[in-house]
């Protein structure tokens, strides 16, 4: 999940001409504060995923539960099976 953060953080940062050396960055401090466009939901489960503690990070099946997400992994699902 520590990864899914960081490639996450990566992708909403607006920061592509950077080689990703946050990664120390990261793993000692926090990351610099996600642009403001980032909803509050949205910076939540970065702040989760990049969580120091391997023990407090959510799980895939909590983070594909979470209220903001669930409706579109329920779509997914039903194309999914659908096309099954």
């Amino acid at each position: 999940m520590w990864a899914s953060g960081c490639v996450l953080y990566k992708l909403l940062a607006d920061d592509f001409q950077q080689p990703f050396n946050d990664w120390d960055d990261i793993m000692d401090e926090s990351p610099p504060a996600l642009p403001e466009r980032v909803t509050a939901d949205t910076r939540a489960l970065v702040d989760n995923l990049l969580e120091k503690e391997p023990t407090k990070r959510p799980s895939a099946e909590q983070v594909l539960a979470l209220p903001f997400l669930k409706p579109i992994v329920d779509e997914l699902a039903k194309e999914a099976a659908a096309a099954a």
